[in-house]
């Protein structure tokens, strides 16, 4: 019982677009240009200038993979870092050029 509302509860709601390229959007996640689709800062935007089209979290470039109703969010995003000892650099790390994948764990709302 309780597994199908949390399902129930993550759907789309009615009337808002429940899928860009490959990706299902549950709700509390919703598509930019209906603000009664998402939730206050779970807005993310559909790019149709890939095909298929790519999601991506709000208007930004990091690229959403999947949003999975247990409450993981799968985004491509540039990994690297810096560190310094003393103000000076010490060791750098980039991902060669590509996005790593990385999943987040997003609290659901109540």
């Amino acid at each position: 019982m309780t597994l199908l509302s949390l399902t129930t509860a993550q759907q789309t709601l009615p009337g808002c677009q429940d899928k860009c390229g490959n990706v299902t959007v549950p709700y509390p996640f919703g598509l930019i240009g209906n603000s009664n689709c998402y939730r206050p800062q779970m807005d993310i935007n559909c790019n149709h200038s890939f095909n298929p089209p790519k999601l991506f979290l709000s208007t930004g470039i990091v690229e959403v993979l999947d949003i999975s109703l247990e409450g993981h969010l799968r985004i491509n995003n540039w990994i690297g870092w810096d560190c310094y000892k003393d103000g000076v650099p010490t060791n750098r790390f980039e991902s060669g050029g590509r996005y790593e994948e990385i999943s987040v764990h997003v609290f659901p709302y109540r």
